[in-house]
């Protein structure tokens, strides 16, 4: 058997460490998808969450369901209780404008993403707050620009 010269112990010793470099980037690889993996339910459980402590609150104040209920029968509101409406509207606005922007930094799985903003715009647009597109105009101000433009979107197709 012949003994390796110094150059040939460089060749192996390259051919190792370009082996030891490829497992190195496939664990920082693997290990850079659990960590989006980790966020992205981090980020859809906060979502959920906020979305919860809302209808939390609705649930434990009666007094939001008579004010839906005469707003709904074309009754007048208090300064009061239009105040407390706007509230309402702009809490679910910013809980679907934070997982709007999650969704496209890629924090928020696409399955997810698609039932939650449905439920976000038909809640907004057609249930409980029944914003309508002028009352949206009025909202809008001081959201970010990429949501002004899906919001708008979401009122067209609808």
């Amino acid at each position: 058997m012949k003994k390796l010269d110094l150059q040939e112990w460089s060749a192996v010793a390259e051919i190792v460490g370009t082996v030891g470099i490829i497992i190195s980037l496939l664990f920082v690889a693997y290990t850079v998808n659990r960590n989006t993996i980790e966020l992205r339910s981090a980020n859809e459980n906060a979502a959920l969450q906020m979305n919860d402590e809302i209808i939390d609150g609705l649930l434990s104040n009666t007094d939001v369901f008579s004010i839906v209920d005469k707003r709904d029968n074309g009754q007048e509101l208090t300064q009061i209780e239009n105040w407390g409406m706007v509230v309402f509207t702009l809490r679910q606005l910013n809980v679907w404008e934070m997982s709007f922007y999650r969704h496209l930094d890629g924090l928020f799985s696409p399955e997810r993403w698609d039932a939650a903003n449905e439920g976000y715009a038909s809640g907004l647009i057609d249930g409980f707050s029944a914003c309508d597109n002028d009352c949206w105009q009025n909202y809008k101000i001081g959201f970010g620009a990429e949501f002004v433009r899906h919001v708008d979107a979401e009122y067209d197709r609808r």
